[in-house]
């Protein structure tokens, strides 16, 4: 997909310990490392077929992600 980044976010689930991996857009990636980082920026429901935890993701998993 064109002009999307893939971001290994530096957060794990809390449940299953699998990190997520979102494409997002560069305006997005820039709002969010300009955010605070305790800041929530969203949630995320977990892939793993047995896991399916829902959690909060704060600004600092998308500033200290890895592309």
């Amino acid at each position: 997909m064109e002009g999307l980044t893939l971001l290994r976010l530096r957060i794990a689930c809390p449940f299953c310990g699998r990190p997520p991996a979102l494409r997002i857009t560069p305006a997005e990636q820039a709002r969010h490392y300009s955010a605070t980082p305790d800041e929530i920026i969203g949630t995320y429901q977990c892939h793993v077929e047995r896991c399916r935890e829902t959690y909060a993701i704060p600004a600092s998993a998308y500033q200290r992600a890895l592309e």
